[in-house]
């Protein structure tokens, strides 16, 4: 129960996560609209302040218009003189044009005392709170431009006073605070703005625009981009999630593949296809599916062949403990030999079972530059105590190959067991080696039973036994061992045999490198008695097969 609970909680974890594919999608969607965003925030914020500054430029615009006027010192209605801020700022005002969010007074001694006559604009002389603020910048003499909030609305303004001289010269700052300071006059101007002299009258002009109209036009921006934005990461989106969906279609079929493969069928393989990553992440699966069915099936090879081999030599040993006469000296001490001999054979066949288990691990074969001309002499003397023969070492291959002696030692004096096997004493037994460029080629012949052309393809098969080894001791896994040394070193193992007249055992492993080969000199031992010098034999000949 508490698996199942496990089981579904974890379902459960891995849907919430979700998928590669939507972890992406999501992570590149919340990147755009961060992206987006920020480019709103920013592009907000500069339109704000040029919208600002455009603002602070009208007003300039105001306070230069008004001082070319003052310039003049001419009214254009009347043709004649400004006598004083009033006619000038009365002049002035019903001359500009204001639009529905701006709007200006005229002051004197900072009381309203001109107000705009258009229609439908901003009305200054409705705010005291306005007026209250600006009456002390009116009595300067310089250019005031500000903000302010009131209870009523919110203002940019300028503040531009006006002051008559009383030999009638008219003085305008027009540089707002923090610029270079200026006077202009209807007379020669002066360097600096000075105060109002006794007896001078003074006025000034208050021009404002609303606040509210800069903020109303950043509203509409930010709701037409809020608007456009979202547009773009739906749009994003989409494409987004088509994109994600194609580059992650190969991991999918990885998934379904994967999802097919079970605990007793590994032979399933990933495709290879997608991009480069994708594709090594494949070869990378399979590679591990190689590795763990062959971990499997040397498991599942041990358990069976334990179970199968071993299960008689056990039988029989308890039969015949079963029914031994402990009081029949002859019948205990036959009934031990023959378990002392069954153990003997079970030991022998858990050895061959963990070579060959052994044998598809790494690190099974290990390499080193070997002299094959000794290592061929050193075979060959060790074969001849195998049995009563007339043993020739024939040919000598004279390179140095990157080879595992000990393991090509077992295998070869493993081939030579073989020929003594199923021989007749005293029959011919040839061993040697040779290049075949890019192969090197050890071997041996003899003149035995022989196997049936049909059963050279399996024979090599563990617990195999051709039909002419009738009679013979063994268990059939002395080929197979020398089949997984032979493909440890990437080679092959090559077979031609006929029955009556014998077979050619030849170890094919590639080499890299150039050499030739000696014809070794012929050696006759009919068993154990000295060894008489002969002729070379032939080259064999070795047919390759696949």
């Amino acid at each position: 129960m508490w698996a199942k609970i496990h089981a579904k909680t974890r379902g459960l974890s891995r849907r919430l996560a979700g998928t590669i594919r939507q972890r992406v999608a999501l992570a590149m969607i919340a990147f755009v609209a961060f992206v987006v965003g920020a480019v709103g925030i920013a592009t907000v914020w500069v339109e704000y302040h040029v919208r600002v500054e455009s603002v602070q430029e009208e007003l300039d615009i105001v306070a230069h218009e008004l001082r070319i006027l003052a310039e003049e010192g001419i009214n254009p209605e009347t043709g004649g003189t400004f006598t004083g801020p009033s006619t000038l700022l009365q002049t002035f005002m019903s001359r500009k044009v204001v639009s529905t969010v701006e709007g200006e007074v005229g002051l004197l001694n900072g009381e309203v005392a001109w107000v705009s006559g258009e229609i439908g604009t901003v009305r200054p002389e409705d705010d005291p709170e306005l007026i209250a603020h600006v009456a002390t910048a009116a009595r300067g003499d310089r250019i005031v431009k500000g903000k302010i909030t009131t209870a009523t609305n919110s203002y940019f303004y300028t503040v531009i006073p006006v002051h008559f001289s009383t030999t009638g010269d008219i003085d305008i700052d027009v540089d707002a605070p923090g610029h270079p300071s200026a006077s202009t006059s209807a007379s020669p101007a002066t360097d600096t703005a000075s105060p109002p002299a006794a007896g001078a009258q003074s006025g000034a002009l208050l021009h404002v625009h609303l606040t509210s109209a800069v903020n109303s036009e950043i509203f509409n921006l930010i709701r037409i981009y809020v608007l456009v934005a979202v547009c773009a990461i739906a749009l994003s989106a989409l494409g987004i999630g088509i994109i994600t969906r194609r580059l992650t279609q190969p991991i999918d079929t990885l998934r379904e593949a994967a999802e097919q493969i079970e605990e007793k069928d590994l032979s399933v393989r990933v495709p290879v296809q997608g991009s480069a990553d994708v594709a090594q992440l494949s070869q990378a699966m399979n590679s591990m599916l190689d590795r763990l069915e062959i971990s499997v099936t040397n498991q599942q090879n041990l358990l069976d062949d334990v179970g199968h081999e071993l299960r008689t030599p056990i039988t029989i040993v308890r039969g015949h403990l079963e029914l031994v006469d402990p009081h029949d000296p002859k019948d205990v001490q036959e009934t031990r030999d023959l378990a002392l001999d069954e153990l003997d054979r079970m030991a022998e066949l858990v050895s061959d079972l963990l070579l060959l288990a052994k044998s598809k691990q790494p690190g099974f074969i290990q390499l080193q530059a070997t002299d094959t001309d000794q290592l061929t002499r050193q075979v060959f003397e060790k074969a001849r105590a195998l049995g009563e023969r007339n043993w020739q070492l024939t040919e000598v291959a004279e390179i140095t190959a990157p080879l595992d002696t000990q393991r090509l030692t077992q295998a070869w004096l493993q081939l030579a067991a073989n020929a003594v096997k199923y021989s007749q004493p005293g029959s011919r037994i040839e061993i040697g080696s040779r290049t075949a460029w890019p192969r090197l080629h050890l071997f041996v012949r003899d003149e035995g039973r022989g196997i049936p052309r049909a059963e050279i393809q399996n024979i090599t098969g563990r617990f195999t036994r051709g039909s002419t080894a009738a009679g013979a001791d063994g268990a059939g896994l002395g080929l197979a061992i020398v089949q997984s040394i032979v493909t440890g070193h990437g080679g092959r193992l090559a077979i031609e045999s006929e029955v009556g007249k014998g077979s050619l055992f030849t170890i094919m492993i590639p080499y890299a490198g150039t050499a030739g080969t000696n014809p070794g000199t012929a050696i006759t031992t009919p068993g154990t008695a000295g060894t008489n010098p002969g002729t070379a034999a032939s080259t064999p000949h070795t047919k390759q097969r696949q």
